[in-house]
Formats: structure tokens, sequence, C-alpha cells
């Protein structure tokens, strides 16, 4: 992010604070102010940070003096057939994996929320709702279960 523009998204939050300040109110200014001015900072990060995350495969990793090259340049082509085995392995171990749950519930959280088995892919929110439960209670369950199937994969594959 860029430092000024936060700085400056900073001073707007600053200007709404003087503008939005009432004095019946019971809060200080300076609380006031320190949540608006936060609120706006948080928002400028908010609104960036998706942009952060994205990679293109066409930035470059060396700039030498004959062609640069490219992050599409390293990657392995899905058709190459090595690859593709090693992934074959490693999708077979997490059926596998999923195969051997007990708990009926994780067995559905894991095959609807990955298509596996030749379920629909479904969203948390759709499987909370089926489930009766949290969309947040769906997201440890899945967090619980990826841990174990890393820890799983550690075992069988390694």
């Amino acid at each position: 992010f860029d430092k000024e523009e936060l700085c400056s998204y900073g001073d707007l939050g600053l200007m709404k604070a003087v503008d939005g300040y009432e004095t019946g109110k019971c809060a200080k200014f300076s609380y006031y102010a320190s949540k608006c001015i936060t609120n706006e900072m948080l928002m400028y990060l908010r609104k960036n940070t998706k942009y952060n995350s994205v990679l293109s495969l066409f930035q470059t990793i060396k700039a030498g003096e004959s062609d640069d090259i490219f992050i599409i340049d390293t990657l392995i082509s899905i058709n190459d057939v090595e690859e593709r085995s090693e992934f074959k392995i490693i999708f077979e171990l997490i059926l596998k994996f999923v195969d051997t749950l007990e708990n009926p519930r994780d067995k559905f959280i894991m095959h609807h929320r990955y298509g596996l088995a030749g379920h629909n892919v479904l969203t948390q929110k759709d499987i909370s709702k089926l489930l009766n439960c949290s969309r947040t209670y769906i997201s440890r369950i899945e967090t619980r279960l990826k841990d174990e199937i890393v820890n799983y994969l550690k075992i069988e594959y390694i």
C-alpha cells in the first residue's frame, strides 16, 4: 500500500470527524476522531488488499542481458505425464482419507465443498443451510479437515 495515500485517507477521516461530531454525545472528540480515522484507513486497506495478492503470470522473474524470464515460462504444463500421475496419486489419497471419515457430517462437507465423488460443489453458506448450522461452524470443520488431510498426506505420500 502507498503510505501517502493511507495518510490522506486518515486526513479524510479527521475531516469527517470534525463535520460529524455532535457535542451533545457523551464521547470525547479525540475518541470519536480516532474511530473515524481508523475506519477510513481500514476501508482504504480493505479496498486495496484484493489487488495486492494478485500475481501476474507475466511478471518478470529475471531481467537479464537476453530475453526476460516470466513466471509463466517456469510453469510445467499439466500435460506433463509425471505431474499428472503425481496429481492423480495425491487426489486418490485424499479420496481415500475422506472415505475413512467416520462422521457423516464431515464426509458430507468434504464431498460438497470440493465436488468429490460426483457431488456438486457448494459454498459454505449453502452447506450451513443444508446442515442447519452457521457458516463459521462449517469453516472450522473444513479447516480442521484440511489440516488432517495434510497430516495424512505427510504420512502416506511423503
